[in-house]
């Protein structure tokens, strides 16, 4: 265990298409290992490249996925958080979705995740007010791994790699206030190497009992198509059937705490 004060870490901005974010994606690369879940570090690029899009971002709205490193007084990377920032102009509010959040093993149980996770919801909350963005609502997701749709060996390797039982790491998001919604939930493909993800539930932070479907919806039309599948061209039936699904309802189900 390694020797740390909190208080001295300081929280930063990386990129993907700068020369040092190879130092942080070596540290996301040892935590997320199983395929469905892990991106590449070109898809990264890619989706940062998003970011100055003028096509994209006038046909969606304005978007950003940014990049957080928590770095000790010695300039180690200790953590990072992955989210992407969408603003949702056809329903008046906007979403951000936490994509990946991670620390140093050896660092862990001193409250830096929830310091990044605050992290993010700050610098969030300050690349809409550069760019002086309007907005009603503020939503957050997340997606988790749901350990009953996990086989024997991805539980066991998920637990080992990530330092943490999944449902450790679920409960610790339901104190953050994030609720699984009820919905039948798959994640496209992050690359046409990879498999759906069949294994994850969406999270939303949330004191309510339901959420309106459009907001799900307008969402994860962005999610899926620009941060998960990177190519807004071209229809995915997976990414479809899931988002008609959602089309349809007027409310979603927010699960009750105990079921996270």
């Amino acid at each position: 265990m390694r020797l740390i004060n909190a208080e001295e870490i300081k929280f930063l901005i990386d990129d993907p298409l700068s020369p040092g974010f190879a130092c942080l994606y070596e540290l996301y690369d040892s935590i997320f290992t199983l395929p469905g879940e892990k991106e590449s570090i070109d898809g990264f690029i890619k989706t940062s490249a998003f970011n100055k899009n003028e096509v994209l971002q006038n046909k969606y709205g304005p978007f950003a996925e940014l990049w957080i490193k928590a770095v000790d007084v010695n300039q180690n990377i200790v953590g990072g958080v992955n989210f992407v920032v969408f603003c949702l102009p056809d329903i008046s509010c906007v979403s951000v979705h936490i994509i990946y959040i991670f620390t140093d093993a050896e660092v862990r149980g001193k409250g830096i995740a929830t310091k990044l996770l605050l992290a993010a919801e700050s610098f969030a909350a300050d690349w809409l007010r550069r760019r002086d963005v309007k907005y009603s609502d503020m939503y957050f997701f997340c997606e988790q791994n749901v350990p009953e749709l996990m086989n024997e060996a991805e539980y066991i390797q998920d637990s080992m790699d990530s330092g943490i039982d999944p449902y450790e790491r679920l409960m610790w998001w339901v104190k953050r206030g994030y609720r699984r919604l009820a919905i039948d939930y798959v994640q496209p493909p992050l690359s046409v190497n990879s498999e759906p993800c069949r294994t994850l539930s969406l999270n939303v932070r949330s004191d309510n009992d339901y959420i309106d479907a459009s907001i799900v919806y307008s969402h994860l039309c962005r999610f899926f198509y620009i941060t998960v599948l990177k190519n807004p061209r071209i229809r995915s039936g997976i990414a479809d059937q899931v988002l008609n699904n959602i089309k349809t309802r007027g409310k979603i189900e927010l699960m009750r705490r105990n079921i996270y």
